[in-house]
């Protein structure tokens, strides 16, 4: 069984604020389930890690790749 990740989780992970995992979440680049709370589960985190890797997820409403030499 996959195990379910917090937004602080998330945030800690990707060394970032948890507004910014919020929007994220929001944004439908990282699905979640709504359990009381946002969780997201391991393998879910994961793929978002390898499927935008390359990408600025800086703003998670408008990801662009990013363009190499």
């Amino acid at each position: 069984m996959d195990e379910l990740l917090t937004t602080p989780e998330i945030a800690k992970l990707l060394k970032c604020n948890k507004n910014y995992v919020g929007n994220l979440l929001k944004s439908g680049l990282l699905p979640y389930l709504h359990l009381g709370s946002r969780k997201v589960r391991r393998s879910s985190f994961e793929k978002f890690l390898k499927d935008y890797e390359g990408w600025d997820v800086t703003d998670p409403f408008n990801p662009k790749m990013i363009e190499q030499p």
